[in-house]
C-alpha cells in the first residue's frame, strides 16, 4: 500500500517548470522586501502580479490552440472547399482573436502591478518613480530618462523595450476602437494585423500582420526571461531570508515539486 501510493505520487508530480521557477523566485524576492521595509500592500501587489500571469498563460495556451485548430481546419477546407458549404473556421478563429486581446491585458495589468512593486525598490526615488505608475511610463519617463537612478535596471529595461511597447501598442490599440483582426496566409498560418493607439484615424494606413502562434511564443519567452532578469537585478538590493535561501536551494537542486494537471 505504501510502496503503491509512493508511486502514484511519483507519476503525479513532475520539476517546476521554467514559468513557475521564475515565479517562485520573484515572489521570494517580494516576501523578503515586504519584510524589510514593513508594507503588507506588497503582498497583496504580489498576489495580483502572480494572479494576473496565471492570466498571461491560460490566454497563451488557449490562444495558441485556436490558433491551430483554426489553421488545421483551414487547410482540410481549401483543399476540399464544396459549394454551398458553410466554413468551420469562425468559430476557433473568434476564439483566437479573443484570447489575443485578453492575452495582452493580462501582460500590461502584470506589468502595471510590478511598476507598483518597482517603487519600493528605490525609496530615494519614491515621489519620481510614483508619478509614473504605468510600466510603458514609469521605463520610458523615469529609468531611460534617468538612467542613473539604477544604470543595470535602465539596461535591463533597454534591452525589453521593444517587445514591451509591441505589447502596449496591440493592447492600446484594440482597447480602444478596434477589436483582433485575424487572417490566413496561404499556408494556412493565422496572421493577426498590428496595431497601434489611435490608427483607426487613419484608415487608409498600410496595415501590418504578424504570425500569431510566433507572437505568442515570442511574447510570452520574452515575458518570463525579463521577470528572471528583473529579479536577479533587485535581489542584490534585498537580504534574503534564512526561509528564502532554504527554498532557493532547493529550487536550483530540483526538489521542488508541482503536481501535473
Amino acid at each position: 500500500m505504501g510502496r503503491s501510493f509512493l508511486l502514484l505520487r511519483a507519476i503525479l508530480m513532475r520539476d517546476l517548470h521554467p514559468t513557475r521557477k521564475a515565479e517562485t523566485r520573484f515572489g521570494l524576492l517580494v516576501n523578503d522586501l515586504t519584510s524589510a521595509c514593513g508594507d503588507i500592500r506588497l503582498l497583496d501587489y504580489e498576489m495580483a502580479f502572480l494572479d494576473k500571469l496565471v492570466g498571461v498563460k491560460v490566454t497563451y495556451s488557449l490562444g495558441r490552440k485556436a490558433a491551430a485548430k483554426s489553421r488545421r481546419i483551414f487547410r482540410k477546407e481549401h483543399k476540399s472547399i464544396k459549394a454551398g458549404v458553410v466554413s468551420k473556421v469562425g468559430g476557433p478563429l473568434a476564439h483566437a482573436a479573443t484570447h489575443l486581446e485578453s492575452f495582452l491585458y493580462f501582460i500590461m495589468g502584470a506589468l502595471d502591478i510590478l511598476s507598483g512593486i518597482t517603487v519600493y525598490f528605490y525609496p530615494n526615488h519614491k515621489k519620481a518613480l510614483s508619478t509614473h505608475a504605468y510600466f510603458k511610463d514609469q521605463m520610458a519617463k523615469t529609468f531611460l530618462k534617468h538612467p542613473n537612478i539604477s544604470p543595470e535596471y535602465a539596461a535591463l529595461l533597454s534591452k525589453n523595450r521593444q517587445w514591451i511597447e509591441e505589447v502596449a501598442n496591440n493592447r492600446n490599440g484594440l482597447a480602444h476602437r478596434a477589436s483582433a483582426f485575424l487572417a490566413f496566409e496561404k499556408d494556412g498560418s493565422v496572421v493577426f494585423e498590428k496595431r497601434k493607439p489611435f490608427d483607426d484615424r487613419d484608415p487608409s494606413r498600410k496595415k501590418e500582420f504578424q504570425d500569431l502562434i510566433k507572437y505568442l511564443d515570442g511574447t510570452i519567452e520574452s515575458l518570463y526571461c525579463f521577470l528572471d532578469a528583473y529579479v536577479v537585478v533587485h535581489r542584490r538590493m534585498v537580504k534574503p531570508s534564512e526561509r528564502t535561501r532554504m527554498m532557493l536551494n532547493m529550487l536550483e537542486k530540483g526538489l521542488m515539486k508541482e503536481y501535473v494537471p
